[in-house]
């Protein structure tokens, strides 16, 4: 068995037949640089990247960094596929009538996965993150974002769900789209909006599905 945590994380990457791309994207890195870098040993693996790593391998974390045999193969965490009429209807969320899709991380019991609407989280060409239409996002209600996590929101006059980051300039909260163009505008957090949950991942629905 390979005995450098580089080795061990592109081991258990290509068992599984992942990139190093879609590996860091289900890490929620933009790129997949660090991963290179961790693989081939030019970087120290962070404890916090091992422990997301060793979620999304289904490893534990004692493998990845000291190889310790008797590896405890993680399962995958489901969760229920909710759309914005679900959301707004506040319908009840605990019937087993949704779709569910895994994830590699455990995020909390009121999780869920979105699928992203319009362009307003559509990055310019080559930049991320981006967030195009069909994308899945992992939104979990019981973590509260902090400035530079994005968010899913109620738009109460709207009656509409909505993706944005979520901002702080001058003490005032921002909610700002990715896409550039005039058409999309930040929005100031007020009691018209309504935060939702914090978004832990995203992948697009391929992924899942084979």
């Amino acid at each position: 068995m390979p005995y450098k945590i580089g080795e061990r994380i592109k081991l258990k990457r290509e068992e599984l037949g992942l990139s190093q791309a879609e590996l860091a994207k289900l890490c929620g890195w933009p790129t997949a640089s660090r991963l290179g870098n961790y693989e081939s040993g030019s970087r120290r693996v962070s404890a916090e990247d091992a422990t997301l790593l060793a979620e999304i391998l289904r490893v534990t974390p004692a493998y990845l960094l000291f190889g310790e045999s008797g590896t405890v193969i993680q399962d995958s965490f489901n969760y229920p596929i909710l759309s914005a009429d679900h959301l707004l209807n506040s319908e009840d969320l605990t019937e087993e009538k949704f779709k569910n899709l895994p994830s590699p991380i455990k995020a909390g019991e009121r999780a869920f996965w979105f699928e992203v609407v319009g362009h307003s989280m559509t990055s310019p060409f080559g930049m991320k993150p981006s967030f195009p239409e069909g994308m899945m996002v992992l939104c979990d209600p019981d973590q509260k974002p902090k400035p530079g996590n994005f968010c899913l929101i109620k738009l109460k006059q709207e009656n509409d769900i909505s993706l944005k980051k979520l901002s702080k300039e001058d003490g005032i909260f921002w909610l700002e789209p990715l896409n550039l163009s005039s058409r999309y505008k930040p929005l100031s957090l007020n009691d018209s909006i309504e935060i939702v949950g914090k978004i832990l991942m995203a992948s697009w629905p391929a992924a899942y599905l084979d």
